[in-house]
């Protein structure tokens, strides 16, 4: 019998590993994924490159600076929303 997918995933996974020289780079990084019955929705975002060389592993983190400016537009239009909505309804008492 064939195992379902799960209806929620997430976690970090790492991809494989590339040899370069002395060098192994291998990729992490972190994802979510939904699976329903009419489709599903994969999600991932880098998170990190670890490098090993002769035995010696560094990971060095993958900054997002797209996803931080989102973060703060999406910040800035909450408070909007929310000083909107606390004026409103001092104004009309």
């Amino acid at each position: 019998m064939e195992d379902k997918p799960k209806f929620l995933q997430f976690g970090k996974s790492t991809g494989q590993p590339i040899v370069v020289g002395k060098r192994t780079i291998t990729p992490e990084a972190w994802g979510v994924s939904l699976n329903t019955p009419f489709g599903g929705f994969v999600w991932n975002r880098p998170t990190a490159v670890l490098l090993e060389t002769d035995g010696v592993t560094e990971r060095v983190e993958i900054m997002d600076p797209t996803r931080l400016a989102l973060m703060a537009i999406w910040g800035l239009g909450a408070v909007i929303v929310a000083l909107g909505w606390a004026y409103g309804r001092r104004a009309h008492k």
